[in-house]
């Protein structure tokens, strides 16, 4: 993966805090399926035109800056996850938990398995992957609504009582 290249995420590995507080450990954060269809063929289709790499898979939630040590960055990779972010995990979980939907498109900033980072100067790379992933995003909401995928995920979709909330037990 190279810097600018893009990410959507089918998932990701709960290493926040805040997730904790809206289902238990051991609870997956994923992505909703339809919405993350219509991410990955919307990126797959603008890459044809602008040609930077488009990855599906598994990414990593942690709140904690700069963390990433060679150890866990080993232990990610042994994993398979493609990235590290900050978010994904606590909005995939609070949609699930509330019948919502959620899905990540977000561009490569460094790679640090591979030491290829930019801190001494603007990266462009990353700032043109920002603007790709807007775009994805927008189109992949029309494509969502248009081909039939929110119907397609009430049709296939069990009813749960999304007013019943989980709270933790502290």
């Amino acid at each position: 993966m190279n810097i600018g290249d893009i990410v959507v995420s089918t998932g990701a590995m709960r290493m926040d805090g805040a997730s904790r507080y809206y289902a238990r450990d051991g609870f997956p954060a994923l992505s909703d399926y339809f919405l993350s269809k219509a991410l990955f063929e919307t990126g797959i289709e603008r890459q044809k035109i602008h040609g930077y790499g488009v990855f599906l898979g598994m990414n990593a939630t942690s709140d904690a800056f700069y963390g990433e040590t060679p150890d866990l960055l080993q232990m990610l990779s042994d994993h398979r996850v493609l990235n590290v972010e900050m978010e994904a995990s606590v909005l995939f979980t609070i949609a699930t938990m509330r019948g919502l939907k959620a899905g990540m498109v977000c561009a490569v900033s460094g790679n640090l398995l591979t030491n290829e980072v930019i801190y001494d100067r603007p990266n462009t790379g990353l700032i043109q992957g920002w603007e790709e992933a807007i775009e994805i995003s927008l189109e992949a909401i029309y494509l969502y609504e248009t081909q039939g995928y929110e119907e397609m995920g009430k049709k296939y979709g069990p009813e749960f009582d999304y007013a019943r909330r989980y709270a933790p037990k502290y």
